[in-house]
């Protein structure tokens, strides 16, 4: 009590009391806040009520006063925690809105409307409908509607907003209504800039629909399946053997649609090796119902998808429809079966006609010759003229008859030389045909060979070069015909895949035919053919004689 208050409170200096009473006077009280100094020094934070009064004609300063410091403290924090919270509000790299329960922008942060393209003043007090695409608007009032209809329920969604410079950029929104203090509705809005990632999609649909063009107009079947067998990519064209749609098949399997259970039992083996395995697999053949219960034929390669760890998640497949190759097929061993008989009956008729007709004719000619040599001279020089003439004209029947056993029903030589008969035999032989025949014949060895042996060599090289093509699978083959010392030489050499001649000894006629040929005219015939080495054969035809001829 023998302190004054500028003791405890240097600010408030004696010369300052007379400025003050006068206030305090006038007001009557006053509030302030002030620093007064404890005898240790410590520094109080103060907050001072004072009050005038008269009491027994005395004036009284009555004061209360209240330690504020660690209110002063709270506030302390509180504004740093503030001024934290909005560098991070501001600063963070996305966009923070608050909404009013119209739409209007109530506050957003610095990013938010730097993003936009704006200042936070310009944003706040609009509605935020004006900062989204037109085509989108509708949605989003239906959004928000929903949103404030189910307050305790997240919403999510993607919308286009419109920058101040009019680009449009994707954004992805969290939205959650909320209460501010005072206790009304608030809408409270996260949103991140996804206009990258909805381009990269947007290229990524493009190359989707590129690349689902190109192989749904590959008429191979094209596919890929997971673990259990179940289609995650398929093409038209296993769609349409099926009977159905491209999605509806997407992850559905062969047992929904093929009522073939062996079927769907060797598809799934095969799947399964493959992705056990990790080695490609090609099938040669295999079987497939379509939806119209047709059996078609497949040639298959199927090969593993693995995941980043080296896995096999799924087979990838492409299909190719042999079917028609296999019709082809057994009509050409059809045709062959029935050329067979053609030719075995042929032989046969050739037979009866030598052994039978031709050589009753040639019995009679030596009978007629016989007659002649025993006929008197004055009965040969009246007869022996028209008899001259029956005798050249049996031979002239016998020589007809022997030209039909060589060529029977042929036309391969009428009106043209032997190499003109062989270029187009072999151009009709291998029109439509991916090989090419390379022919070589000399002159002077078609010129040293019968009709007969001609005809023989044109069936041997017909047959040869029907093998390369059917069976040796061949791109290049060489017909040569040479002559030599002993007569001529035929060789047919292709570049195909070649067989195991031990296996191909016991099967088809071919060879056999080939061999046949030889024997009948006197020649020889060899064959010499390895696996993926391709084949030779050569037919030596000995020089025409009378004989043989015969």
């Amino acid at each position: 009590t023998a302190m004054t208050v500028h003791d405890i409170d240097p600010n408030f200096s004696p010369e300052a009391w007379p400025t003050h009473w006068a206030e305090l006077k006038r007001k009557g009280s006053l509030t302030f806040e002030t620093k007064y100094w404890s005898r240790t020094g410590r520094v109080l934070d103060m907050e001072v009520t004072v009050n005038y009064l008269q009491y027994e004609g005395t004036e009284y300063n009555c004061a209360i006063m209240r330690d504020i410091g660690e209110r002063k403290r709270t506030q302390t924090e509180l504004r740093a925690s503030e001024e934290r919270y909005r560098s991070l509000y501001d600063e963070t790299p996305t966009m923070y809105f608050t909404l009013a329960t119209d739409g209007t922008v109530r506050s957003v942060n610095r990013f938010g409307a730097e993003q936009l393209g704006y200042q936070a003043e310009e944003l706040i007090g609009h509605s935020v409908l004006g900062f989204f695409h037109e085509e989108d608007k509708e949605t989003v009032v239906a959004s928000l509607s929903e949103c404030l209809a189910t307050p305790e329920i997240p919403r999510h969604w993607e919308f286009r907003k419109i920058r101040k410079d009019g680009a449009v950029i994707w954004v992805r929104e969290t939205v959650h209504v909320g209460q501010a203090s005072s206790g009304e509705a608030i809408v409270l809005v996260t949103c991140e800039d996804i206009t990258e990632r909805k381009q990269v999609e947007q290229e990524l649909r493009k190359s989707h629909t590129f690349l689902r063009q190109i192989i749904d107009t590959d008429p191979n079947f094209i596919f890929a399946k997971d673990r259990e067998g179940r289609f995650t990519l398929v093409n038209k064209a296993v769609a349409d053997v099926y009977g159905t749609t491209v999605d509806d098949l997407i992850g559905k399997t062969d047992a929904d649609f093929n009522p073939n259970q062996e079927e769907v039992a060797f598809f799934r083996q095969k799947d399964l090796a493959v992705m056990d395995t990790l080695h490609e697999l090609f099938l040669p053949e295999e079987v497939i119902t379509d939806s119209g219960g047709r059996t078609r034929w497949l040639q298959t390669v199927k090969r593993p998808i693995l995941d980043d760890e080296g896995r096999a998640t799924m087979v990838l497949g492409a299909s190719t429809d042999i079917t028609e190759r296999k019709r082809m097929e057994a009509v050409l061993r059809q045709r062959e079966r029935d050329l067979c008989a053609a030719i075995e009956e042929r032989e046969r008729i050739s037979q009866d006609l030598h052994d039978g007709i031709l050589q009753s004719l040639f019995a009679v000619g030596l009978a007629l010759e016989t007659a002649k040599s025993m006929m008197p001279a004055s009965v040969r020089k009246q007869s022996g003229q028209p008899l001259d003439q029956g005798i050249q004209q049996l031979n002239l029947i016998m020589r007809e008859i022997r030209n039909f056993i060589a060529g029977l029903g042929s036309d391969l030589l009428q009106g043209k030389d032997l190499t003109m008969a062989l270029k187009q035999m072999l151009a009709s032989l291998t029109e439509s045909q991916a090989i090419c025949v390379r022919l070589a014949v000399e002159d002077r060895a078609a010129k040293a060979l019968s009709t007969e042996q001609s005809l023989h060599l044109i069936r041997v090289i017909q047959e040869a070069v029907s093998n390369c093509i059917q069976h040796g699978r061949a791109s290049e083959a060489r017909v040569s015909l040479k002559l030599l010392k002993q007569g001529v030489r035929l060789s047919v050499r292709d570049n195909g895949c070649g067989f195991n001649q031990a296996g191909a000894k016991r099967t088809g006629h071919g060879l056999r035919n080939m061999a046949s040929r030889a024997k009948k005219i006197g020649g020889k015939f060899s064959i010499l053919s390895k696996v993926n080495e391709g084949t030779r054969i050569v037919f030596d035809v000995p020089r025409e004689t009378a004989d043989v001829s015969r």
